[in-house]
């Protein structure tokens, strides 16, 4: 949402130079209209049903569901900070429910850290990401959100490798002593 609100910003403060590109503006905005009016459920869309233009539709939307009340923020902070990782989801999954509460603080001007936002993360994950965890915040003075999740995903990549056979056993590294096999001279007479 965001994005979108920039993104809008942006497209409304052009100039239209011509009676041309004025029509194709009209249009383009014809099309945006019915796209965001299509995607309405009907509680919605009796709300906006009235504005005839993308941008009062969109103004309307955020007046009547974009709130930055107190409550709003205290529901999407609550969600963000309540976020555990549930037995049997995919990783791929838990990190969607992280992005939408993201967007969901973003679109309220909620601004948090992104060193907090790495440890919410790892706070969030299943136990038997605990090695994981460990060895990414101990000793540690900082991580940001971006790090953890590179990091997560490869490991998950390794991790499925393993599981599908991919990995051939060259890929694992392996500590060998480099004494052994090797015959030990005795030290006698004459040598």
């Amino acid at each position: 949402m965001c994005l979108v609100k920039r993104t809008w910003n942006l497209g409304t403060s052009l100039n239209q130079p011509s009676k041309f590109d004025k029509l194709v503006f009209e249009l383009q905005d014809g099309k945006a209209h019915l796209l965001i009016v299509f995607s309405l459920s009907d509680e919605v869309f009796y709300e906006v049903s009235q504005e005839q233009t993308t941008f009062g539709s969109w103004l309307k939307m955020d007046k009547l569901f974009m709130t930055k009340s107190i409550c709003n923020k205290l529901i999407m902070k609550k969600l963000l900070l309540g976020l555990q990782m549930r037995e049997g989801t995919l990783l791929k999954e838990h990190l969607g429910e992280l992005n939408f509460v993201l967007m969901e603080l973003c679109d309220i001007d909620v601004k948090i850290e992104d060193e907090d936002l790495a440890m919410i993360l790892l706070a969030s994950l299943l136990l038997s990401y605990e090695n994981f965890v460990s060895s990414h915040s101990v000793g540690k003075d900082s991580n940001t959100l971006e790090e953890f999740k590179s990091n997560i995903y490869s490991r998950e990549l390794i991790l499925k490798a393993f599981r599908n056979g991919d990995v051939t056993s060259n890929f694992v590294l392996s500590v060998t002593d480099s004494a052994k096999g090797r015959k030990k001279k005795k030290k006698g007479k004459g040598n």
